[in-house]
């Protein structure tokens, strides 16, 4: 890793290229995703063989730049979305192992430019997971966004009605 540029360089044998071209962007978005959850990694770049990888060998996914949160993570595209004209926003459902151990999953989607990026993750988060990639919904869809705030010192807060829980109940914290 070069600490001063905080980028993590992973270097593969040309055995890496033993791999579907439909997984390429999986791959991508695992490793990014995996580093990156390093608070001393911003940014990936991928070698092979002592060479940086300008693309992906298999299927030719672009590396021109350095890899980071903006790669997005499991893509979520419908037929109307213009990437030009669109900013990502991650949004995490939930899922369940066979035994009952639940995890979340993260999910980008895109929303149209000049969004407010916080709005708008709420609003995808209450549109739910697609029907059929086995994730659930992290609230309910009655769930209505109130408005965001956010503070000079940089805090955000997000009101929404959500009919999951009882009126005026309160939830201890940890």
């Amino acid at each position: 890793m070069k600490s001063d540029e905080k980028l993590a360089v992973v270097e593969f044998s040309k055995e890496f290229a033993n791999y579907p071209a439909a997984d390429e962007r999986k791959i991508v978005e695992a490793l990014t995703w995996t580093l990156i959850d390093n608070p001393e990694i911003e940014n990936v770049q991928l070698w092979m063989d002592g060479a940086k990888l300008n693309e992906m060998p298999v299927g030719g996914m672009p590396l021109d730049r350095p890899l980071n949160r903006s790669l997005g993570i499991n893509l979520q595209l419908d037929n109307e979305t213009n990437l030009s004209q669109s900013n990502p926003v991650t949004v995490f459902f939930s899922a369940a192992t066979e035994d009952g151990t639940a995890y979340f999953v993260p999910v980008t989607r895109f929303v149209p430019y000049g969004s407010d990026l916080v709005a708008a993750a709420v609003d995808e988060l209450i549109k739910g997971p697609m029907k059929g990639d086995g994730l659930e919904n992290a609230v309910t869809q009655n769930t209505v966004l109130d408005g965001v705030e956010r503070s000079d010192n940089g805090v955000v807060t997000v009101s929404i009605e959500d009919d999951m829980f009882d009126p005026g109940r309160s939830f201890p914290r940890k």
